[in-house]
């Protein structure tokens, strides 16, 4: 409705069928009174509603796929309100509620975003307790003894956001034009960009005065000016460009060759722009279904993935009987090392395809633990897994087609992002799984 200074003529079938079953009359009664009353009503003072009174009208209105919110924001990408509860009200039931008062249209979505966001970490993705015919197998061994055999597959992917300068900090930035943190831009911000150098960088520089790192500063902001450069490097090889017509040719080796390397040998590192998280650990079971997704910001170091394992499955009775990685052996001996037992119970071999191109043969301890081939469970009657131990790298193909789309994302629509796109990629692999045959279900849980 365009004018809103004048009420509408009639009101939505919807809105008329709510107020109609709250207050127990005909709707030709609600029509009624809307035609004597609607000048009074649409002039009449703002009402702000109690939390009680939102909950009892909703509890009518969500029949009816209406509900009370505050109005969408101006700006605000329609996929995000689309995504956000209570649209998905079979899931959530709630309702959406955004502040009036905040300083800017993302200021006004990002709390609801962030809760969202924390709902899904960990064991929090719509499918986490999935199984199927194909991820979830009852086997019988020679004395007739039925045991389960439900995996799950992790690997890490490239996806990342951008963060803090620093190392491994996980604060969020305030923009993503900021470079640092809150807390590091006070603490190192002023210092010059050259990595190592801790002298403040001067008036309207990234740099300190020393020649070296302000000339690293000019290359550095020159970058956008490659054609002059790559100009400069056919004078070099001894040809002459169309724009450079009338440039001396300069003489050059007759054996020059290029190798792929710089002749200049190792430069100063300086960092003049933000961080960005390592990579994104996906957790999948073998059909396609990903269970859960978690981001890395220094580094894919086992131990991560120890603590990642362990907030996926919270438990010792809900690991499951094998958790395939690719540096399996790494972790493993971790896990012994800090003497944790919450894995005791999983086998963690190594997938087939790293195992057998980065795996040392002459390794005793990956040989003994990590050798796919030393899980008999693995392999059925005809001599072929019975898991697909490559479905990460299968899925982080899809996964990575993503990068163009987040790779400028504030974090927070980063997350919420890859989240909903996982959720609606298990949706369709289940729908596929239904048409196969392999009898999809979720397995009770108690411990969420």
């Amino acid at each position: 409705m365009n004018d809103c200074q004048h009420p509408p003529a009639s009101l939505p079938a919807n809105v008329i069928a709510i107020l109609a079953e709250a207050l127990s009359c005909q709707t030709v009664s609600i029509e009624g009174l809307w035609a004597t009353l609607k000048a009074e009503i649409w002039q009449h003072p703002e009402v702000t509603l109690q939390a009680d009174e939102v909950d009892r009208f909703n509890k009518i209105a969500l029949k009816f796929e209406t509900y009370i919110t505050s109005n969408a924001p101006r700006g605000c990408s329609k996929w995000v309100l689309h995504l956000l509860p209570p649209p998905h009200k079979a899931e959530h039931a709630r309702v959406l509620v955004l502040p009036h008062g905040a300083d800017s249209q993302m200021a006004r979505i990002k709390p609801a975003l962030h809760e969202r966001n924390k709902e899904t970490e960990g064991t929090g993705q719509e499918n986490y307790a999935h199984a199927c015919k194909q991820c979830f197998i009852i086997t019988e061994n020679d004395k007739g003894e039925r045991f389960k055999l439900h995996a799950a597959l992790c690997d890490g992917n490239s996806i990342g956001h951008r963060c803090c300068r620093v190392h491994d900090c996980q604060e969020p930035l305030p923009t993503t034009s900021h470079r640092f943190c809150v807390k590091h831009t006070l603490e190192v911000g002023w210092q010059c960009s050259v990595k190592d150098c801790t002298t403040a960088s001067s008036k309207e520089h990234w740099t300190c005065e020393l020649p070296e790192h302000r000339a690293k500063e000019t290359q550095y902001f020159e970058q956008g000016k490659a054609l002059f450069q790559l100009q400069a490097r056919l004078r070099r090889a001894g040809m002459v460009s169309d724009t450079d017509a009338l440039s001396t040719v300069l003489d050059v080796e007759e054996d020059s060759r290029c190798d792929g390397k710089s002749p200049t040998g190792n430069q100063l590192r300086a960092l003049f722009n933000q961080g960005r998280t390592h990579n994104g650990q996906l957790i999948v079971r073998p059909c396609g279904v990903v269970i859960s997704r978690a981001t890395f910001f220094g580094s894919e170091a086992v131990s991560s993935v120890h603590e990642f394992g362990k907030a996926m499955f919270p438990t010792p009775e809900s690991t499951p009987e094998y958790f395939v990685f690719d540096n399996n052996c790494k972790l493993q001996a971790h896990i012994n090392t800090i003497g944790d037992q919450h894995f005791a119970n999983t086998g963690m071999p190594v997938d087939v395809f790293h195992f057998k191109s980065k795996h040392k043969v002459s390794d005793t301890f990956c040989q003994r633990h990590c050798n796919p081939a030393a899980f008999p469970e693995l392999i059925n009657k005809d001599n072929k897994w019975v898991i697909n131990t490559s479905i990460c790298e299968q899925i982080n193909v899809w996964f990575g087609k993503f990068r163009a789309i987040i790779q400028d994302m504030e974090v927070t629509r980063y997350n919420f992002f890859l989240d909903e796109m996982i959720k609606r990629h298990n949706r369709h692999i289940i729908e596929e799984l239904k048409r196969d045959k392999q009898e999809p279900w979720s397995i009770p849980i108690a411990f969420k």
